[in-house]
């Protein structure tokens, strides 16, 4: 596993890796087809996963985060814009201080998770 444990400007593009970030990002996110990321510091940008990709996020996102077809994301921490699952598998446990779209039957939101506040 590789590990960012310094600020990343520029975005991030993951793919057939897994990351572990304690810092900042400071970019759009995307994870790709066997990426996965462990968000523990903070995104300022957009987080997409693909098909194939993974998202645990404990840390904070200040942007949108979109899950495609066939992808996984679970927000354990918080997400201060839009949450979107569009055909993949999304697990809210944390707070989505935006707006919360499941076009897919797999969203589950714990019933202690913090939506629109």
């Amino acid at each position: 596993m590789r590990e960012l444990q310094s600020d990343y400007v520029g975005g991030l593009e993951i793919s057939s890796e897994e990351v572990a970030a304690h810092k900042k990002v400071l970019g759009d996110v995307r994870i790709g087809a066997g990426g996965i990321l462990r968000m523990h510091g903070m995104v300022v940008g957009d987080i997409t996963v693909s098909s194939g990709g993974k998202l645990f996020l404990h840390g904070m996102a200040i942007g949108n985060v979109d899950v495609e077809a066939e992808a996984y994301a679970t927000i354990l921490g918080k997400v201060d814009g839009v949450v979107r699952n569009n055909g993949g598998k999304l697990e809210v446990h944390g707070m989505v201080n935006g707006d919360l779209h499941a076009f897919s039957s797999d969203t589950y939101v714990d019933p202690e998770a913090v939506i629109n506040s």
